[in-house]
């Protein structure tokens, strides 16, 4: 065939590659950079004169190969690569927001696989390999590899356990992505991961707490001002932070307002209550 692809990935009767042989993509470029990785490696014993061990060679060899379920290879094909459908199915690309934190998760990746961890063993690198459900355990089974992903979050990284779940729900997020691609063939993977217990989260502020906290008095400018206006201005409004910048201050005497939502990219109405339209004023 046109891409060297093993039998059992084509499809004779339409002519193309199964869905599970998208891993030639990932495999042909890992390949390209084996090859670079074992000239560099044979150069510099001829430079440093010493003999090529043939052990370090192998591992050298089959260890990078082993890479084309690497995490961090495919995340970073995800991200580049990733949209997402709205409810009227209308296919777009992520906000930048959301882009910026799977980013991020894709950074405490790469610091993980290369982090040394007392007490913690684990091979180098993450691949989906370590996410495959071992025969006979539950579907939810954490795997072991999740397990120190957390502990390195919360005791490297010093992450909060709203943080902590944050970076696990986009894991699993691209783990769904990774299966539904076709990169985990016919591999049972786990793509549902239990978030980080968040302390507290059975509590919601009440009305009565809301307005003891706008009462509060505190400078104006100030940095903790700003944060008191806009905090009780996201309950109002129920709007997240990320779209507060699209309330327009100068359409305070209208009745309401309308604002698109930068992560969902719909749109949401804004009614000018009084203390909205008291809080718009001050901006």
């Amino acid at each position: 065939t046109d891409f060297n692809l093993l039998e059992e990935y084509w499809n004779k009767n339409s002519g193309r590659p199964k869905r599970d042989a998208v891993n030639f993509q990932v495999i042909d470029e890992r390949i390209t950079e084996v090859v670079v990785e074992v000239k560099d490696y044979v150069n510099s014993c001829i430079r440093d004169g010493r003999p090529v061990d043939l052990e370090e060679l192998k591992t050298l060899v089959t260890g990078g190969i082993s890479e084309r379920q690497s995490i961090t290879v495919l995340y970073e094909r995800f991200i580049a690569n990733r949209k997402i459908t709205d409810k009227w199915n209308n296919e777009r690309e992520l906000a930048k927001s959301t882009k910026k934190s799977f980013g991020t998760s894709l950074n405490n990746l790469k610091a993980f696989e290369k982090a040394s961890i007392r007490g913690i063993q684990r091979q180098h690198p993450v691949t989906l390999d370590h996410f495959v459900i071992p025969s006979g355990a539950k579907t939810d089974t954490e795997p072991t590899v999740v397990k120190q992903f957390r502990k390195f979050l919360s005791e490297v990284k010093c992450y909060c356990d709203n943080s902590v779940s944050r970076e696990l729900k986009n894991l699993a997020t691209f783990l769904k992505w990774a299966k539904r691609e076709g990169f985990a063939g016919r591999l049972p993977i786990v793509v549902s991961i239990k978030a980080a217990p968040i302390l507290g989260s059975g509590h919601a502020l009440t009305p009565d707490e809301i307005d003891k906290l706008y009462a509060l008095e505190t400078k104006t400018g100030s940095r903790r001002w700003h944060v008191q206006q806009l905090f009780v201005l996201s309950y109002d409004t129920s709007l997240r932070f990320s779209d507060l910048h699209s309330l327009d201050p100068m359409l305070v005497n209208l009745t309401h307002q309308i604002v698109e939502n930068q992560k969902t990219g719909g749109t949401s109405v804004v009614f000018h209550t009084p203390r909205v339209r008291e809080i718009l004023t001050k901006y």
